[in-house]
């Protein structure tokens, strides 16, 4: 009775060992998956990553400096003026909207193409992109502040350096957002300053 326990135990020490083992080489595969540039799902879950954690540092230290007037492409907005970085000048088309109520979109500009990068909302009565807080507008008005990252699917012709740049410029976005939460009448959502 006790070798046969003896060698259920060591039985169920085995399954154990290789099931930690499968655990640990998944783990290892999506975090490695997850890694690669242009994987399926990676684009959304990078993305995802800079809207949720918009202060985060990435390898590439994107907020080493601020981004003011004396080195930003200026934004003018009814609810205060924004800066994106200069390294992209002419690259950069800014369009603003008040359909309804005010937007304003990103475009960026590689060779003969340009590709919507992303829309900040400012509404007092809708939320058309991701919630980051609202902003208190003439003491009484409260603006929610949104954000909408579009989407780049590039096509078999755009060269990996064009696809770099156009997510180098989305993810600076961020610069912006870091703006918002330094604005004394923001409120972020799900974050306390």
């Amino acid at each position: 009775m006790k070798h046969v326990k003896k060698k259920k135990n060591l039985l169920l020490c085995i399954v154990l060992i290789v099931a930690l083992v499968f655990v640990l080489i998944s783990i290892f595969c999506w975090k490695n998956g997850n890694n690669k540039k242009y994987s399926d799902n990676s684009f959304v879950t990078e993305k995802e990553n800079i809207i949720e954690e918009p202060l985060r540092e990435t390898e590439e230290s994107f907020m080493e400096e601020n981004v003011g007037p004396d080195n930003g492409i200026e934004i003018n907005t009814p609810y205060g003026v924004f800066y994106y970085p200069e390294i992209w000048g002419n690259d950069i088309r800014v369009e603003e909207s008040e359909k309804g109520e005010y937007n304003v979109t990103l475009y960026g500009k590689v060779d003969k193409m340009e590709e919507k990068l992303f829309t900040i909302f400012f509404e007092k009565n809708n939320v058309s992109g991701y919630l980051f807080g609202t902003l208190s507008v003439e003491n009484t008005e409260k603006v929610n502040v949104s954000i909408e990252m579009t989407e780049f699917i590039p096509d078999e012709n755009c060269s990996d350096d064009n696809i770099d740049k156009i997510y180098a410029m989305q993810e600076d976005v961020n610069y912006i957002i870091e703006q918002l939460y330094a604005l004394d009448s923001f409120e972020p959502v799900g974050i306390e300053k």
